[in-house]
């Protein structure tokens, strides 16, 4: 994490997924590095921490570019091709648009965040579709010696839209999903460390 201006923060993050499927007759997981992620934020307003209020507040928007370095051909079993929303990576170069406000109580807190990316052809002339994410949690903010630790839950919404082969829709692609989320964010100066853990309640 980078504050090259006061009002302006610059994040690259590196995810590392596990993704476990369950079939009828079978079970097998994937796991390996994800898309890297570069995402500037312009700060629109922030209590600031000299503030004596017991109620903080702050307001983000920016943009961000996804770079296609997780992998998006691994396999089940059987040797097939998983399907792309399942896969650690995507192939797509990415861009996107978001924005964050959070609401703090003392040290208990409400962030809602709202996201749309778009992506480009990969090099197998797949095109994943649109993704627009709501998420609302509620966080625990716990400030240490040089550290912050902010373990959370809530409640994610996501929208697809189709993916594209060779410029055709694919039919079975596209929808929308809820999950349950729970996990723990640790700064360490400007360093940032995110573990995420989410299950799907509908589709």
């Amino acid at each position: 994490m980078y504050f090259p201006h006061k009002r302006f923060q610059l994040l690259g993050s590196l995810p590392f997924s596990y993704h476990k499927r369950i079939e009828s007759q079978q079970s097998y997981a994937i796991y390996g590095p994800g898309d890297a992620q570069i995402q500037g934020s312009w700060i629109a307003f922030m209590t600031p921490d000299s503030s004596t209020s017991k109620w903080k507040h702050g307001l983000m928007t920016g943009l961000d570019l996804q770079l296609p370095l997780g992998n998006y051909r691994q396999r089940d079993p059987k040797g097939t091709v998983l399907p792309l929303g399942f896969q650690t990576g995507s192939g797509s170069w990415g861009a996107g648009a978001h924005i964050n406000y959070t609401l703090r109580y003392k040290k208990f807190g409400l962030n809602l965040d709202s996201r749309i990316r778009v992506f480009a052809q990969n090099e197998s002339s797949y095109r994943p579709g649109w993704r627009m994410s709501q998420q609302l949690q509620l966080f625990y903010w716990k400030q240490g010696n040089n550290v912050q630790w902010i373990p959370m839950g809530g409640l994610l919404l996501e929208h697809y839209g189709r993916d594209r082969s060779f410029d055709i829709p694919e039919a079975t692609t596209g929808g929308t999903m809820a999950k349950v989320s729970l996990g723990l964010d640790v700064y360490l100066n400007r360093w940032f460390i995110s573990g995420h853990w989410q299950q799907a309640v509908w589709q």
